[in-house]
């Protein structure tokens, strides 16, 4: 389906706490998650001319995950999930807490997908979606989904939590004495998904399980790198409710920022236009014709009221079918909440790697 881009082929926010939403990832897609994402906030705004947050992060740090867009109900359908076809989720050995045994993250499936690949597991934790958690290929029954848009500290408080973990970003909303007074407050400074790794780590005294998923992350892009082309060139765009079209020309969002790791180049680029925020610009419908790589990647979901509807509106338009990708079948989607963290950047490359072989 996508020749000659490959080689030698037949082939985070937070629950109560946060009152207004930032701008994903995305990835990117958490959005981030970022990771970062980390998806990336990239709680994502219908208005071409409003800026963020992001999600890494998605993960508006440029590392805060992908939120649901303001002023839209979430959907609750059945949204294409990451391929179940991954890595080798990396399995960190059993690590003794007994200074913390009730931990709430606050930072969407951004940090709690790199908690868990330590081996820790909160009891709470805030959901992009409010209600569950998307993009993570863990057990996350016995965790307790807290929503994103709503202030709410009784709720924080009658959980009880002896630490709590959130990131810079939430705090420079949130008072960190507030938090202080319900449990002992760690924070993840950093914007750079990479260093919020082994932040989680020196908090949760698992250094060595953030420095292994890390190596791990490093050998799958050297590996992938070897099979794809090296000229491979891709537009990544969102199309948002409301026939919003944003496109992604740099990182730090997870989706943008993985394909770049990798080598990929992005065009239309962080230089083509002047109103880059987080990686991304917003398009007018005149503007479809812009995304001419030989290869565009759909980072969409169906759990935002709408979106799937503008997709539809939007691949209608005559400038849109006349696209070089469009007309030679070039078009891969895939879903922008589903890969938090460092396991979801590797499950994207897997993925990536996968639809360009179909």
């Amino acid at each position: 389906m996508f020749p000659n881009l490959v080689k030698n082929q037949s082939s985070y926010s937070l629950f109560g706490l946060v009152i207004f939403l930032l701008i994903f990832s995305f990835s990117c897609g958490n959005s981030a998650s970022s990771d970062s994402t980390e998806t990336i906030n990239s709680s994502e705004s219908t208005d071409s001319q409003r800026t963020d947050q992001n999600t890494d992060g998605t993960e508006s740090s440029p590392e805060m995950p992908e939120k649901i867009l303001e002023g839209h109900t979430e959907q609750k359908t059945d949204d294409k999930q990451p391929s179940s076809s991954t890595f080798e989720e990396i399995d960190p050995t059993e690590i003794n807490t007994p200074k913390y045994d009730r931990v709430v993250i606050l930072g969407e499936e951004f940090l709690l997908s790199d908690a868990l690949a330590m081996g820790l597991t909160p009891i709470a934790a805030t959901a992009t979606l409010s209600d569950r958690f998307v993009g993570i290929n863990r057990e996350t029954d016995m965790i307790q989904p807290l929503p994103s848009t709503e202030a709410n500290f009784e709720l924080l408080a009658s959980l009880q939590p002896d630490l709590i973990v959130t990131t810079q970003n939430l705090i420079n909303t949130v008072s960190l004495d507030m938090l202080e007074e319900i449990a002992t407050t760690k924070v993840v400074t950093s914007t750079d998904w990479r260093q919020r790794v082994i932040e989680l780590g020196e908090i949760f005294e698992t250094s060595n399980i953030a420095d292994e998923i890390l190596n791990e992350y490093d050998t799958l892009i050297s590996e992938t790198k070897q099979s794809l082309a090296s000229d491979l060139t891709v537009s990544v765009v969102t199309v948002y409710p409301g026939n919003t079209i944003a496109v992604w020309v740099d990182g730090p969002s997870n989706i943008p920022q993985t394909l770049i790791d990798l080598g990929v180049e992005l065009f239309p680029n962080k230089d083509t236009y002047q109103n880059v925020r987080y990686g991304r610009a917003y398009l007018s419908l005149e503007q479809i014709s812009d995304l001419n790589s030989p290869l565009i990647i759909l980072s969409q979901s169906n759990e935002v009221s709408g979106e799937s509807d503008s997709l539809d509106e939007i691949e209608k338009n005559s400038l849109w079918q006349n696209l070089p990708a469009v007309k030679s079948g070039n078009v891969m989607i895939i879903n922008r909440l589903g890969y938090p963290g460092v396991e979801g950047r590797m499950r994207l490359i897997k993925d990536f790697r996968e639809g360009l072989t179909k």
